[in-house]
C-alpha cells in the first residue's frame, strides 16, 4: 500500500476568543414591569440561572411571579425567599432595600427548612 505525502496546509489567522453575547432582557418584561414600582426602585430577581433586577417594589410576590414567570421560567411550585426567608405569595409585598433580592427557588433549596 502507498502512502501519500503529507499536504502543507495554509496557516489561517489566530481564532479569536469566543465572546458570549451581548445580554438582552427577555421580551415584555420591561412591559409588564412598566407600571410596576411606582418609585422606579429595582430588586434583583432570581429563579435558577435567571437573575436580574427588576421595577418590581411594592408590588406583591404574586404580582411579580405572574409579571415574570413567562420571561423567568418561574416553577410555579418553586417558594418565594426574600432575605433568607420564605414569603407568602399573597401577602408578603416586595420591599426595596439596599441589594435586596427576591429569589424563586425548590423549598428544599431553602437552607433550614427541613425537607
Amino acid at each position: 500500500m502507498m502512502f501519500k505525502e503529507p499536504q502543507q496546509v495554509a496557516a489561517t489567522a489566530p481564532v479569536s476568543r469566543l465572546t458570549a453575547p451581548p445580554q438582552r432582557e427577555p421580551a415584555g418584561a420591561a412591559e409588564g414591569c412598566a407600571a410596576a414600582g411606582a418609585n422606579g426602585a429595582s430588586v434583583l430577581v432570581q429563579h435558577g440561572i435567571h437573575f436580574k433586577s427588576y421595577p418590581v417594589a411594592g408590588m406583591t410576590v404574586a404580582q411579580v411571579r405572574g409579571t415574570l414567570s413567562a420571561q423567568l421560567h418561574i416553577d410555579p411550585a418553586s417558594v418565594a425567599v426574600i432575605g433568607g426567608v420564605i414569603v407568602d405569595d399573597e401577602n408578603a409585598r416586595v420591599v426595596t432595600g439596599k441589594d435586596q433580592l427576591l429569589t424563586f427557588t425548590k423549598r428544599s433549596s431553602v437552607r433550614g427548612c427541613g425537607r
